[in-house]
């Protein structure tokens, strides 16, 4: 049974969807006869987001899309968390991502053994100190 869209006109969108609503269940009952389904849907691969042991993201140096490849960091949290990057000094431990907001405990928990912070405690390359005092002349 097919519906044909010229019928509906004029019966209103709620009694609209009724009549497509009860044609969808009745061909679903009838989809043991033999019969096509009335929508085939193709199954997609969703994006992988497993990672291999040991391998851990840097959350200092990461970009977004990056950043999205981790469990529930979504493009919100991955640009929060490029942004807090930005107006403040690196992270120094894991555990100082609960600050950005949307990250609680147990996200947290999922996150830990996936993320990592680059040594902090190393210097900026410093410019050779005629590079820095040629401006100032």
């Amino acid at each position: 049974m097919a519906i044909r869209l010229e019928w509906l006109c004029g019966i209103g969108l709620a009694l609209s969807c009724l009549v497509v609503l009860e044609s969808c269940r009745w061909q679903a009952s009838q989809a043991g006869n033999g019969s096509e389904p009335l929508v085939r849907q193709e199954q997609t691969p969703l994006p992988s987001r497993s990672f291999a042991p040991g391998n851990r993201l840097d959350i200092n140096s990461a970009g977004p899309r990056e950043l999205e490849t981790l469990p529930g960091i979504g493009p919100v949290l991955a640009r929060r968390i490029v942004e807090f990057r930005a107006k403040n000094p690196p992270f120094r431990r894991v555990e100082e991502i609960l600050i950005i907001r949307g990250i609680g405990r147990r996200k947290f928990e999922a996150l830990r053994n996936r993320i990592q912070v680059a040594d902090s405690t190393a210097q900026p390359p410093r410019l050779p100190r005629s590079a820095s005092t040629e401006g100032s002349r």
